[in-house]
């Protein structure tokens, strides 16, 4: 895990922090249950979940006391967001991919804003569910990885061109906007579905009945467009309801 100059960097390669360490099936450090432990109250997931996704953990270097999420596609890991377990801000860092400032070379080859967390799990010309990130991914996974439809992780909320472009390549028989129930989110969700339609895309966007999103065992609820979005919200940030 740790970078040499040896290592190709391109958009399919990824080196993980060289401090993160497996979910360890008999742990070895007392400290791997405080993440276990934030993982099942974050996103109802427990030991054995941890290790199907991958995930790490980390006490020190610039991502301690957070859980490493690998983002994989097309079977590789191509970067990673790291979940803080204490209560500060920001509660995710992404890892980088140019040049750090202080010298150190790209942990990854591909910029946050072209990845999708969870793609590979997408059948061609079948339903997805769009959210926003892996927590909520994972969350609506707790039940196990074959539950359908399989939710896609933004990586925040910004539907970008290549996040864009990498849902429509899927061919989705429809897609599910399902951003938190906050208003200005679900604003945000109504723009994606315009952009999404735009691209040819069917897309509906859904609030959450009996939680505020994915990750939290919410059920999705499949909305007129425009309903529940405050006016001054869609002024704001540009969105028109027709």
């Amino acid at each position: 895990g740790v970078y040499s100059p040896e290592v190709p960097r391109g958009p399919d390669v990824c080196v993980l922090p060289s401090e993160a360490r497996e979910f360890e099936r008999e742990p070895t450090s007392p400290m791997q249950q405080v993440f276990e432990s934030f993982a099942r109250k974050q996103w109802g997931l427990e030991a054995d979940d941890l290790r199907a996704w991958d995930l790490r953990w980390c006490l020190t270097g610039d991502y301690g006391f957070r859980v490493v999420i690998p983002v994989r596609m097309g079977g590789r890991a191509v970067g990673f967001q790291a979940r803080t377990v204490r209560s500060v801000e920001p509660k995710y860092l992404t890892s980088s991919w140019t040049q750090r400032a202080d010298g150190r070379p790209a942990e990854c080859g591909r910029p946050a804003a072209s990845m999708l967390f969870n793609v590979d799990s997408a059948a061609p010309e079948g339903e997805v569910l769009l959210v926003e990130g892996p927590g909520d991914v994972m969350g609506w996974h707790r039940g196990g990885r074959g539950r359908v439809p399989p939710a896609l992780g933004i990586l925040g909320v910004s539907l970008t061109p290549e996040r864009l472009a990498a849902v429509a390549a899927l061919r989705p028989e429809r897609v599910l906007v399902g951003l938190d129930d906050e208003p200005a989110a679900q604003a945000r969700a109504l723009s994606h579905v315009e952009d999404l339609r735009a691209w040819g895309v069917d897309a509906v966007r859904v609030r959450w009945s009996g939680g505020k999103d994915a990750g939290s065992g919410a059920t999705p609820v499949v909305v007129a467009d425009g309903e529940g979005v405050g006016a001054a919200v869609r002024a704001r940030l540009g969105v028109v309801v027709v």
